[in-house]
């Protein structure tokens, strides 16, 4: 299973109990970005719900991958 940084953000503030509003606020995004994310969550770890995906990420190996941006890709491609 692999997570985006943003949606291992996501996930481990709703580990330590944030609703949608207090992780919207948090991070500067809307909440239905944050429900976006947690419906992509829950489809890569095979859930349903929250309380399930929490307890995944709680006691398994989530893989957390780093996802470059367009320019940033340009840059290193420029670099190389």
């Amino acid at each position: 299973m692999q997570l985006t940084t943003k949606q291992e953000k996501i996930l481990s503030l709703a580990a330590k109990g944030l609703k949608d509003r207090l992780i919207a606020d948090k991070l500067g995004i809307s909440v239905r970005t944050v429900q976006n994310h947690l419906a992509r969550i829950y489809t890569k770890i095979h859930t349903n719900n929250r309380v399930e995906a929490i307890m995944l990420y709680m006691h398994s190996d989530i893989k957390i991958v780093e996802r470059q941006s367009a320019q940033d890709k340009k840059q290193k491609e420029k670099k190389d």
